[in-house]
């Protein structure tokens, strides 16, 4: 899933339950063991407040944050609306 507003960034779901957010212009991990959830996920961002819901395949559900840097974009964003 692509960060919603760093487009450099992505979040990878390991085979173990991992979730990792990587640089993809450069490989890097940059920010490891974000969440931890069942591989077979269904994922949904809320782009306002950078949150990101993750539902397992068995229902249970998982939320975490990946605002990592983000606020004055959305200082910005709110200012606009």
């Amino acid at each position: 899933m692509f960060h919603p507003y760093f487009t450099n960034l992505v979040c990878v779901l390991q085979e173990g339950g991992n979730v990792h957010v990587v640089d993809i212009s450069n490989g890097m991990i940059v920010n490891d063991f974000v969440a931890h959830v069942k591989v077979n996920s269904s994922w949904a961002c809320d782009r306002q407040s950078c949150k990101v819901l993750v539902v397992g395949d068995l229902g249970k559900a998982a939320m975490y944050d990946i605002t990592m840097g983000s606020e004055a974009q959305l200082a910005v964003q709110n200012m606009n609306i």
